[in-house]
């Protein structure tokens, strides 16, 4: 064990389950519990059309890693094409969404820091297990974790129609 209290980890590819975070594939391959609270890692896979919904994070910075797909990447007024190796940031504060826009599933690694977005994530799943929840209930979690929800994500628009 290393000196600040935390041992190394593997994590093979399919050994974490995914977590339906409103309709996209998030899986949880670090959290805070392995970091020391420095950052989670996860990787989240959408099909083509689905995408994040429009927000805000009030307490962490976001980093995107393109490893499959075509996406296209909203940070404020910026738009940013990202195919697979692309790196986008995110900082707190910054009103983003990410969409799968080619014409096959998208996949990316995405850190958060400091650690603390899996209790979100984990929540929503648990929300979601029997569809989409009302979205009061979302807000209301998100709220727990100073994200702040501004439109819901593609899927969820969709099913409401």
């Amino acid at each position: 064990m290393a000196g600040n209290g935390h041992a190394g980890k593997s994590i093979e590819p399919g050994e974490v389950a995914p977590l339906n975070v409103m309709g996209l594939d998030i899986r949880i391959l670090l959290s805070g519990e392995d970091t020391g609270g420095a950052y989670t890692l996860t990787e989240m896979t959408a099909k083509p059309g689905e995408s994040t919904p429009v927000h805000i994070h009030g307490q962490e910075d976001e980093c995107l890693r393109i490893l499959e797909g075509q996406w296209e990447v909203k940070v404020d007024d910026d738009v940013f094409a990202a195919g697979p190796g692309t790196c986008v940031f995110i900082p707190q504060g910054a009103v983003d969404t990410a969409t799968c826009v080619g014409d096959g599933p998208g996949r990316a690694q995405v850190i958060y820091t400091p650690a603390g977005i899996e209790t979100f994530f984990r929540g929503v799943d648990e929300l979601c297990r029997h569809g989409m929840p009302p979205e009061a209930d979302l807000m209301a979690l998100a709220m727990r974790q100073r994200l702040e929800i501004l439109a819901p994500p593609s899927q969820m628009a969709h099913a409401a129609d």
